[in-house]
């Protein structure tokens, strides 16, 4: 555990998401990251179906964060000790609703926590959507990295 790059909090945290059963997706250049991408981001950003389930409320208040909903012009976010490089995510533009994305998502496994990926395809999707110019600058590393990552599953069959 100590090579990730996220706190022991944010471990506590995705250990109880994933016991208490509550879908979420590893969004944004984190994603890429895991997934290959030759890119480096400072947050992890975390789109969740339901911000408003009851069993999210109940892990972030058992893991010692708070919860601050979005004021209108920012997004919810957690806050506390050791959180603070986690963004919620209440919805990803240019790409399908969340739980469509859900099924196409890749799955990784570090530290025994199951993360759910948005595919490179909907990253690349959404940052061209965006069309800022911070997100166009990483179309070109995403685009690679998606080439090798098909070479590679090409290769094996």
């Amino acid at each position: 555990m100590q090579n990730l790059p996220i706190t022991p909090e944010e471990v506590r945290f995705f250990k109880e998401l994933n016991k208490n059963k509550v879908p979420f997706i590893i969004v944004g250049l984190a994603s890429a990251v895991l997934q290959g991408a030759p890119i480096v981001t400072k947050d992890v950003d975390v789109w969740f179906r339901n911000i408003d389930d009851p069993r999210l409320q109940d892990v972030v208040k058992k893991c010692g964060a708070i919860f601050v909903a979005s004021d209108g012009s920012n997004p919810p976010v957690l806050a506390g000790k050791g959180f603070e490089e986690i963004d919620i995510v209440t919805h990803v533009h240019g790409v399908s609703e969340f739980d469509e994305e859900y099924k196409k998502c890749g799955k990784v496994k570090i530290a025994d926590i199951t993360f759910r990926l948005l595919s490179l395809e909907s990253i690349i999707k959404s940052k061209r959507y965006l069309n800022r110019e911070k997100d166009l600058m990483v179309l070109p590393a995403l685009k690679d990295a998606l080439v090798a990552i098909e070479g590679k599953r090409r290769s094996r069959k």
